[in-house]
């Protein structure tokens, strides 16, 4: 292994060491806020988990620390590749599931829209009754008046209209 393979390589293990510590802090934040999603991500979690320590290992004691690396490259490359297998394995299970519980919310959101919607339906209801009583009783006293005067135009004096309002 080159000196600058070398230096890829443990640059790559610190970063593989970090987005573990991620994932784990990430984890952590799914147990405390969604304690049932987290059970059943756990088994995925845990396998990709054990996988990349598993590989990990062999990096450093396989690879960097002999002068010469001691793995065979065909066994080694599909370490590798099952590590990232699970990785993937736990990233499909996490969107799958919250696939779900997206679905969840949003045919909860469009229950209460729509509760919202009929309620809506309702006030309008009420406001277009009350809009035409207004209009009705208005238009009555209107009709009325309009009658008292042209009584009162054709020289009809005996018109009398009565006052029903306490105004």
């Amino acid at each position: 292994v080159s000196p600058e393979d070398r230096a890829f390589l443990v640059a790559a293990l610190t970063r593989l060491e970090a987005l573990q510590g991620e994932l784990k802090q990430s984890m952590d934040n799914v147990a405390e806020a969604e304690p049932v999603l987290y059970q059943q991500l756990a088994s995925a979690e845990q396998a990709a988990r054990l996988a990349n320590e598993a590989t990990l290992a062999t990096l450093r004691t396989k690879v960097l620390s002999p002068a010469t690396p001691q793995v065979d490259r065909a066994g080694f490359w599909a370490e590798i590749t099952g590590t990232i297998d699970k990785h993937f394995d736990l990233v499909h299970r996490a969107m799958d599931l919250m696939g779900v519980q997206l679905k969840d919310r949003v045919a909860s959101t469009q229950r209460s829209l729509a509760a919202m919607a009929a309620g809506m339906l309702v006030m309008l209801g009420l406001a277009a009754w009350l809009i035409v009583s207004v209009v009705r009783s208005t238009q009555r006293a209107v009709q009325d008046t309009l009658g008292l005067a042209h009584a009162l135009a054709r020289g009809d004096l005996t018109c009398r209209i009565d006052a029903q309002g306490s105004d």
